[in-house]
């Protein structure tokens, strides 16, 4: 997503598209589009991004194996600097605003937040019940009749131990 520097005058303008996921470089599990928004606050000495998006990805539960969709969003906020930066500064999402850039890409950006909203776990609901051990059956779905843990005797003193506590 470019942006060009010279068609937006000094003041709060807001940009909104809808873009196939292909278009910021995004592959499976993205699909679909992906619906950005884009707040430009210019001023003479910065320019400042507000950025929003929202897509969808097609995921495989952790817990029972199924094929599932989800949403995920996100924001994050970009600052060019009209000043010239002359000491090293933290944060990554501050850059100069020289006199030679035309136009503002913001593909990388979008790549690189919208991959960080990938949650790490993945699952389909939070009562998902998962897969039995025993047999494979999906518990969401179907009820097993696989017997039920065999607890390792090392722990029968533990067990006795809380048995009797709670007599």
């Amino acid at each position: 997503m470019k942006i060009k520097l010279n068609s937006i005058p000094v003041g709060i303008h807001k940009i909104a598209l809808s873009k196939d996921v292909r278009d910021f470089g995004l592959q499976a599990p993205f699909f679909g589009n992906a619906d950005v928004e884009v707040k430009v606050d210019r001023s003479e000495h910065q320019i400042v991004l507000s950025c929003n998006f929202v897509t969808q990805l097609l995921l495989n539960c952790d817990r029972c194996l199924a094929e599932y969709e989800q949403k995920v969003s996100g924001d994050f906020t970009v600052i060019y600097l009209a000043e010239r930066i002359d000491e090293e500064i933290d944060d990554t999402n501050v850059y100069e605003l020289t006199p030679d850039l035309t136009y503002i890409d913001l593909t990388q950006d979008f790549y690189d937040f919208i991959n960080l909203s990938v949650p790490l776990k993945h699952i389909c609901s939070e009562d998902c019940k998962g897969l039995c051990p025993t047999c494979g059956a999906n518990l969401n779905i179907e009820t097993c009749e696989c017997e039920s843990e065999k607890v390792n005797p090392i722990w029968e003193p533990l067990l006795k131990l809380k048995k009797d506590l709670n007599d």
